[in-house]
């Protein structure tokens, strides 16, 4: 089966599945926002009703090919070390860094993402004020996230603090059981459950 990202989250959202569990979807203004491997879709919702969406192409392709260029890693290396960094939300001197006995890579690979992520919050606040600017009242309330990227440690912080707007994991979905999977969240799957929806 195949369907677009925004249409599939959009079925899944309008077919009365709960995210984490909050019922506000319905009153609020929402941007879910995919971190795919070779594009970001961000797609907004206002008072439950799909508003449009916006691919960015860039995605944690991006993040892959800087540790490959800077660091001299492996495809494999890259995909390990930028899940497994450092949590990128926190921020440290170089003293700080000493004291919590930061390796100089670990460093390194925490300021590469940092880069990067940061031209994603660029890409990501132009949409933003798309949105706001079309109507007046037009807000973002609320944040949440999926998709390979996401998983990265801090992530969902570091979108909040940069945006000032409550940003979340999608960890659940109400009505589905992750059974016999090493994955804790539903994070890895929600365009396929939205897919297997039909209208």
């Amino acid at each position: 089966v195949l369907d677009l990202q925004s249409n599939s989250i959009d079925k899944l959202l309008q077919s009365g599945f709960l995210i984490n569990g909050d019922s506000d979807f319905n009153t609020k203004s929402v941007a879910v926002i995919d971190f795919g491997y070779s594009h970001i879709n961000v797609v907004m919702f206002d008072k439950g009703q799909y508003k449009f969406n916006r691919l960015i192409t860039q995605g944690s392709e991006t993040l892959d090919h800087n540790l490959i260029s800077f660091l001299d890693y492996t495809k494999r290396e890259a995909e390990e070390k930028k899940i497994s960094l450092v949590d990128i939300s926190e921020v440290y001197t170089q003293e700080e860094a000493h004291l919590l006995m930061l390796d100089e890579e670990t460093m390194r690979i925490r300021n590469i993402v940092k880069n990067v992520v940061d031209t994603w919050i660029n890409e990501i606040e132009r949409i933003f004020k798309f949105h706001t600017t079309r109507s007046a009242g037009n807000a973002i309330d609320k944040i949440y996230i999926y998709g390979g990227a996401s998983q990265m440690e801090g992530l969902d912080k570091y979108l909040q603090d940069a945006f000032n707007i409550p940003t979340t994991r999608i960890r659940q979905i109400t009505n589905v059981t992750v059974q016999n999977s090493t994955s804790k969240t539903m994070m890895p799957f929600v365009n396929a459950l939205g897919a297997m929806i039909r209208r």
